[in-house]
């Protein structure tokens, strides 16, 4: 009887040893790339918060390997991997190849889990909410430092971060794509009357076509692909984009003048899954925010740089490069305003006259008023 027992005690003391050994571990389960499950990380959800949790991610951008942006996510990944002692880890798509090419895809995909983290500005986010229109609209900021103590550390700036909650996604950073400048084929662009009549190529964005109609141009929604081939045929007589879009696309090639104007500062707004995002300890938490910081203080840095290298380049590929004076971006300036009267409704009055005060705050404060 007494060896009886000692056996049950035994054999009940294996049970629980081999029941523990199956529930425990940091064993990955990594899903395919193709998946669009809600959560966008394989996730240790028994592991105690000290422990931590085991994520695999996916970050994408619209853009090439090459762009700030694409090496700006690059970077984010190893910083994580290594600050996370490898429990964080993830996988970079460019040229949004994750989603088969379509930046829609890609932002949806953010929303579903399929994809953890996207950047885009404005332009693009403004098809989920109209809000966005108010950061892409003409002359907004006097400049991008302006902009970005805007952006970052004011009530009205930072409430892009919420505009995004009904698609399941949570803003975490703001960076910049850059100045957007104009490209053209037939003749240099000085005044607004230079560019009345002439075919401009724009992203399909509802702000991209009012401002142009205002200029009474004629704004022509092509693919990004496609450009190259349209302005070296005449189907487009210009476009408009950072420098490093212009460089990497090799645009250059086929235009013959370059304006760089004060039209469009074009921010860069950090979104993530928020089924992840919330899903992290208070300390991974602070972990991915700060690495998303650097990343996005990277992207800037480069971006900056990229502009006064890429306009140097145009002019040793035998581009005309012309810079408006003050007086003539004055002139645009005044042109595009009744773009502003287009998107009161839509923007909402009350947060369009909030965001412009704010501005007008900070800009005295940096003594640019």
């Amino acid at each position: 009887m007494k060896v009886r027992k000692i056996m049950v005690v035994l054999l009940s003391a294996l049970m629980v040893f081999a029941l523990a050994a199956c529930s425990g571990g940091d064993k990955k389960e990594e899903a395919p790339a193709s998946s669009a499950s809600a959560a966008s990380a394989s996730t240790s959800e028994a592991a105690p918060a000290e422990e931590g949790a085991t994520y695999q991610l996916h970050f994408s951008t619209c853009f090439a390997e090459s762009h700030p942006w694409s090496r700006g996510i690059k970077l984010l990944a190893d910083t994580l991997a290594e600050r996370s002692g490898g429990r964080i880890t993830a996988e970079c798509h460019y040229s949004d190849s994750l989603a088969g090419g379509n930046t829609s895809t890609t932002i949806e995909m953010t929303g579903t889990g399929a994809n953890t983290l996207e950047i885009n500005s404005p332009t693009v986010h403004q098809t989920w909410n109209d809000k966005f229109a108010m950061f892409a609209l003409p002359y907004l900021f006097a400049d991008q430092e302006v902009g970005f103590e805007v952006l970052n550390n004011t009530e009205a700036g930072q409430e892009w971060k919420t505009w995004m909650q009904d698609q399941n996604m949570v803003g975490v950073g703001v960076t910049q794509n850059g100045y957007r400048h104009l490209t053209t084929i037939k003749k240099q662009v000085k005044t607004p009357a230079d560019i009345s009549g002439m075919k401009i190529r724009i992203p399909n964005t509802k702000t991209g076509n009012a401002i142009f109609d205002t200029l009474n141009a004629s704004p022509q929604v092509i693919s990004m692909a496609d450009v190259y081939t349209g302005l070296q045929n005449g189907t487009v007589d210009g476009q408009e984009n950072p420098t490093p879009v212009i460089t990497s696309n090799k645009l250059y090639e086929v235009v013959d003048y370059v304006t760089v104007w004060k039209y469009l500062w074009d921010p860069a707004f950090v979104f993530v899954n928020a089924d992840f995002y919330n899903s992290l300890s208070d300390a991974d938490r602070e972990m991915f925010d700060t690495a998303v910081q650097e990343m996005c203080d990277f992207i800037t840095e480069e971006v900056n740089k990229a502009e006064a290298e890429d306009l140097a380049l145009f002019e040793k590929e035998g581009c005309t490069v012309y810079t408006l004076t003050d007086e003539e971006n004055a002139a645009f300036e005044e042109a595009m305003h009744p773009v502003y009267d287009q998107f009161r409704d839509s923007i909402g009055a009350d947060y369009m006259d909030k965001v412009l005060a704010t501005i007008a705050e900070v800009e005295k404060a940096q003594g640019k008023a």
